[in-house]
């Protein structure tokens, strides 16, 4: 892929999506788990255990869509 190089984590899924590589839906959801991913490197003393429980129940589902949509980008669909 000849992309612009992202600045942060959070820039990654607005990079793809930027060049349709992604869907808006999962882009969004992952700018948010880029996110939340400082807030547990950086301020894990102050963490909302819901917020934490809420995020990872959805992760299984959002990496599968991640995936395949990847696999859809490398076969040219």
């Amino acid at each position: 892929f000849d992309l612009q190089k992202p600045e942060t984590y959070a820039d990654i899924p607005r990079v793809l999506r930027k060049n349709r590589k992604i869907s808006e839906e999962l882009a969004e959801y992952m700018t948010k788990l880029a996110k939340f991913r400082n807030v547990l490197v950086h301020d894990y003393l102050y963490i909302n255990k819901n917020e934490v429980f809420s995020q990872f129940e959805a992760l299984p589902e959002n990496i599968r869509r991640f995936l395949q949509e990847i696999k859809n980008l490398s076969q040219g669909r």
